[in-house]
């Protein structure tokens, strides 16, 4: 069986592993689609984490909880380019 585990666990366990997780931007809920789309229009004109002069690609946004059905990933994951 498959799981996504919950985020602070792929936190602690990619840094038990030295391995770098992608940028967080932010940790919190939007209390509508409008307001996530106005935070990620204003983050996407901010340069990457990887350097000043880079645009940002887009974001992955996920719950912080872990999930167990697949059938669950089209509603607990998305992709914002």
């Amino acid at each position: 069986m498959q799981a996504w585990l919950p985020w602070s666990q792929v936190e602690a366990l990619a840094h038990k592993l030295g391995i770098h997780t992608v940028p967080v931007v932010f940790r919190g809920t939007f209390s509508s689609l409008d307001d996530l789309g106005t935070f990620l229009a204003a983050a996407q004109r901010q340069a990457s984490a990887l350097d000043d002069t880079s645009p940002r690609e887009g974001f992955v946004i996920r719950t912080a909880e872990g999930f167990i059905r697949t059938a669950d990933f089209g509603r607990c994951v998305a992709k914002y380019v």
